[in-house]
């Protein structure tokens, strides 16, 4: 596995790129303990290059949290104590990066999805926009990007496969499973 600082990954930090966490407190332990993963929270980078002259200010973090906010990825990175990694979405989807950054930013604000995070303690919950919890929002968000296009929709706010059933939302750590994803990189201090 790659290792790099963000300082010198932050200029191939794109838009629909996967963040990972690994954080040490309860709820994360209890989160891994749950999914059977090496982390416990998963975010969407969205790079912003219109609005700012200075580079520090293009990349996001796109995460749900108590709600689905926006922060700068200097921000959160930095503050955070645990390990975090780094998937891009691999240059095919590259097409798909402003639908993806379309559809996640119209969900800012929108309430986390609480009741859904405990029922995964027994068992996959099925993908839906109402509200979402961190890798549900990170999964639709790809699907309405179109990187799924012709193995996922989303129809309704719910995630629908070409066989027409309903989807099960993704927990963290379990990304590896979609191949719109390159090599993790661990990101280091």
């Amino acid at each position: 596995m790659r290792v790099a600082t963000y300082k010198e990954l932050r200029s191939e930090f794109q838009t629909g790129g996967l963040l990972e966490f690994c954080a040490h407190g309860e709820l994360g332990t209890a989160i891994r303990e749950f999914t059977k993963q090496d982390v416990n929270h998963s975010a969407m980078v969205i790079r912003v290059d219109d609005f700012s002259a200075d580079p520090s200010h293009q990349v996001f973090i796109l995460e749900a949290d108590t709600k689905i906010r926006l922060v700068p990825a200097s921000f959160d990175l930095d503050a955070f104590t645990g390990e975090v990694y780094y998937s891009p979405l691999l240059p095919e989807f590259d097409h798909c990066r402003n639908d993806i950054a379309a559809w996640a930013m119209d969900q800012l604000g929108k309430d986390y999805d609480y009741e859904s995070l405990f029922r995964n303690m027994f068992g996959p919950v099925y993908a839906d926009s109402g509200r979402m919890f961190c890798s549900e929002l990170v999964f639709i968000a790809d699907v309405a990007g179109g990187v799924a296009k012709g193995k996922y929709a989303l129809i309704d706010g719910k995630v629908w496969d070409a066989y027409g059933n309903q989807v099960k939302a993704p927990v963290p750590g379990t990304f590896g499973q979609y191949e719109w994803y390159g090599e993790r990189v661990a990101i280091v201090k």
